[in-house]
């Protein structure tokens, strides 16, 4: 009667471990067949965009450390290369900004790759980017960034000397000197800026960041923060 009772245990046993293993088992099929579509659709709406971080441009000064040129604090609107398709959230970024839908369309168009931001208009007031911040589901794919100024203390004051800055060309992109620029970028066009451009530009940070399918940022995942360009002293006086 024991050696019986063991037995029946022992099926019981087999039976409840084969329930469970084929509980198991229709669970991962489920997952590998029959939901793999679903996860897919998941996995490409959750896509991943890159913020570029600006740096500050180096200062220039004068042989008695005045300050020549140096940079203000400055906010931006930017959005995201994909929103080139979608002609209703352009027309309204466009009205908020006061600026055309031609505009907007032509800075995108110039973005390189998918998942980049460009930049859309520069000097918005605090106002403007608290407005976009709270309201993201009228603009997805747009983000509020710090753009940074040249400022010139001195006004036109050894301006010959000193030079300015401006948008990158597109002849300049295929010159060997700006070779790590991307469109938009501001580069020295004349004087000291131009000539050392490439110390006081410094070097580009990044921050990626995890997007839903209505672009709308769900968390940041890394951030390489961007190094400032070099401060360069003239032998002139200001």
């Amino acid at each position: 009667m024991g050696s019986e009772g063991f037995k029946r245990r022992i099926i019981v046993y087999l039976a409840v471990l084969g329930v469970f293993a084929s509980v198991l088992f229709f669970r991962l099929w489920y997952l590998q067949v029959m939901a793999s579509p679903e996860y897919r659709k998941l996995a490409e709406r959750n896509r991943v965009r890159e913020v570029p971080l600006e740096p500050l441009r180096g200062k220039i000064y004068d042989r008695q450390g005045n300050t020549l040129a140096t940079n203000k604090p400055s906010l931006a609107v930017a959005l995201f290369s994909e929103a080139l398709d979608r002609k209703d959230l352009i027309k309204r970024v466009a009205d908020f900004l006061q600026i055309s839908p031609q505009e907007v369309e032509e800075k995108l168009k110039k973005s390189v790759g998918p998942t980049k931001l460009r930049v859309i208009k520069e000097g918005i007031s605090l106002e403007e980017a608290s407005f976009i911040a709270e309201h993201k589901d009228e603009f997805p794919y747009t983000e509020v960034v710090l753009s940074p100024q040249r400022h010139y203390p001195s006004g036109t004051l050894a301006s010959h000397v000193v030079g300015y800055v401006g948008e990158i060309s597109e002849e300049e992109l295929k010159s060997p000197n700006f070779k790590n620029c991307s469109p938009g970028d501001v580069v020295g066009k004349t004087g000291v800026e131009r000539t050392f451009d490439s110390l006081l530009r410094g070097e580009k940070g990044r921050k990626l960041v995890e997007v839903d399918a209505t672009g709308r940022v769900k968390r940041t995942l890394s951030v390489d923060q961007p190094i400032p360009g070099y401060d360069i002293y003239l032998t002139l006086d200001g």
